[in-house]
């Protein structure tokens, strides 16, 4: 009996303590939750969101919809997709096409946005959609021009802007495309980083530099003379002027997505003492120029090139300031244009 009783004793007081439960977590930064599935609703600022179609290659159907439509660029295609959103506020606010801001990204951590990297003209172009009164529903295309080996990975980030009384958490919302791919499997590449530069110990060619977020390294420089036409005379005279030019590779590290063109300021300085910056001193359009740089999540890699017009002695050995512009900012980062 005396067995029994403490049996009974044991069972009791095991009932008694507590058993840890398996609760689900909600990542409090919608930046990092994983993507609504596709056909299943999320909510991004006033708007109930689906993606109800996915064409990974449109580009037929873009080229087609409009003859004037540019095709893409060797080794990328059109990726269009279809929503339907639905809008949850009580005023006006426009379209969800004017409304939210569409990016994508895949494997290669390349950004594609909606307002950048379009296809021309759509059939259903988010632009052209009508406001819609509250409660009602709109569907609507949207299309990136994006590299093909992007394809099978790609995912959607909608961000609202310009809505008042936003949701918690419904600031901006990840989307399938059809595949298990998400932000958070994107890392920055190791790389060994050259960490003291100055004025006179710049990074060297080939090296690499952090900058804010961004890794920077110069592939290589080119330096050619600036020829004008003299009336009277059969070939051009140089000018006491050359145009430099820089190769630079660019990898994003940050949490989230960011561009050079936003933030950054470059300038170039030569043995003279002479700063060149490049808004007033640069040349004239440049292929790959940083202005077309697309935006990079982490790990994705661009390269751009940078041109200045600067005087003779100062294209033999100059060297590149690249600084963060936030008020914050720590102090450039230095790297060498030659020898």
């Amino acid at each position: 009996m005396k067995s029994l009783a403490r049996l009974l004793l044991f069972v009791l007081l095991a009932s008694l303590i507590p058993v840890p439960v398996a609760v689900a977590q909600v990542n409090d930064d919608p930046f990092l939750r994983a993507p609504i599935d596709a056909g299943a609703t999320g909510t991004v600022g006033n708007f109930d969101l689906e993606v109800i179609d996915t064409t990974p290659d449109a580009t037929r159907v873009v080229l087609d919809f409009d003859a004037e439509n540019a095709a893409p660029a060797p080794g990328n295609q059109f990726f269009m997709v279809r929503i339907a959103a639905r809008y949850t506020g009580t005023a006006s606010a426009g379209s969800a096409g004017r409304a939210l801001q569409f990016r994508a990204v895949g494997a290669s951590g390349t950004g594609y946005f909606s307002g950048a990297a379009t296809c021309g003209r759509l059939p259903d172009h988010k632009f052209f959609m009508e406001q819609p009164a509250p409660g009602e529903s709109e569907e609507f295309n949207i299309c990136w021009e994006i590299r093909a080996d992007d394809a099978d990975s790609l995912v959607m980030l909608v961000t609202a802007i310009g809505i008042e009384d936003i949701p918690d958490g419904a600031e901006e919302t990840w989307f399938s495309l059809g595949n298990d791919f998400s932000v958070q499997q994107l890392v920055a590449p190791e790389v060994e980083v050259t960490e003291d530069s100055s004025r006179t110990n710049p990074v060297p060619i080939g090296e690499t530099g952090r900058v804010g977020d961004f890794l920077l390294t110069i592939r290589d420089t080119v330096i050619e003379p600036v020829v004008i036409q003299v009336p009277g005379e059969a070939t051009p005279s140089p000018e006491a002027v050359r145009y430099l030019t820089a190769t630079i590779d660019a990898v994003y590290t940050g949490d989230r997505f960011g561009n050079l063109v936003i933030g950054y300021a470059f300038a170039l300085e030569g043995e003279s003492g002479e700063v060149y910056e490049t808004d007033r001193t640069s040349c004239q359009d440049v292929s790959q120029g940083v202005m077309v740089m697309p935006e990079l999540f982490r790990g994705g890699r661009s390269d751009f090139v940078l041109c200045w017009k600067v005087e003779l002695p100062d294209a033999s050995s100059p060297v590149l300031s690249v600084r963060e512009t936030s008020d914050d900012a720590g102090d450039p980062v230095w790297f060498a244009l030659g020898d």
